[in-house]
């Protein structure tokens, strides 16, 4: 079994470099969330295992660092068929090609917007959390990528 705990990404751009970057003036203010796959060249996407995926979450006022709850994202990947591994776990050069694959995805949907509060203000909250989730998966953008071996 493979365990991993993402705890923060920190680094977040500023406004300046975000708009630079074509996610305009969101900078750290955008509200993230991290997906975590295991690929390889049998499994580009990581379809074989799943996503193991993060809520969205949104830094702290002001802040380029963003914590993922107070003890991060734990998950893990079975890497054995008695723990209901795929079957892709059993080859022989699966630990040699496979990697974790670490995305940091942002939404589009500015959160500090007054239009955006204004009309989510007058929604009963769990119908706006309902809004705000779906409009955030619509307009997700892959901001950072990293392949883990």
């Amino acid at each position: 079994r493979l365990e991993v705990v993402v705890l923060s990404a920190r680094g977040l751009p500023s406004p300046e470099a975000a708009a630079a970057a074509g996610f305009a003036a969101l900078g750290s203010e955008g509200r993230r969330k991290v997906q975590l796959t295991l690929v390889s060249s049998r499994d580009p996407d990581g379809e074989a295992f799943g996503a193991k995926v993060s809520p969205w979450t949104e830094p702290a006022s002001n802040s380029r660092i963003l914590r993922f709850g107070r003890s991060g994202l734990l998950c893990s990947f079975p890497l054995d068929a008695a723990q209901g591994a795929p079957a892709l776990a059993a080859g022989p050069r699966f630990a040699d090609e496979t990697r974790l694959r670490v995305r940091l995805l942002t939404s589009m949907v500015p959160t500090k917007n007054s239009a955006f509060r204004a009309v989510t203000g007058l929604l009963p909250s769990a119908v706006a959390s309902g809004v705000s989730h779906e409009l955030d998966e619509l307009s997700a953008q892959l901001e950072a990528e990293a392949q883990i071996p």
